[in-house]
């Protein structure tokens, strides 16, 4: 979400799939739409491993 509070990507997964593992899709949607993404707010879901990396390697 930008600071407009428009809503920049999306995915809808079902009940019993984590959240997590959809960080990359969202954050390359948003920046594929212009979005210049310099911070990530989500929930423990979302620090596993490798979305760590990915925005340490993005500077996020």
């Amino acid at each position: 979400m930008i600071e407009e509070r428009i809503i920049t990507a999306a995915v809808v997964t079902s009940g019993e799939k984590g959240d997590g593992p959809e960080l990359t899709a969202l954050l390359e949607t948003s920046q594929d739409n212009g979005i210049e993404v310099d911070t990530v707010i989500g929930d423990a879901a979302y620090s596993g491993k490798e979305n760590l990396k990915m925005a340490g390697e993005q500077e996020i």
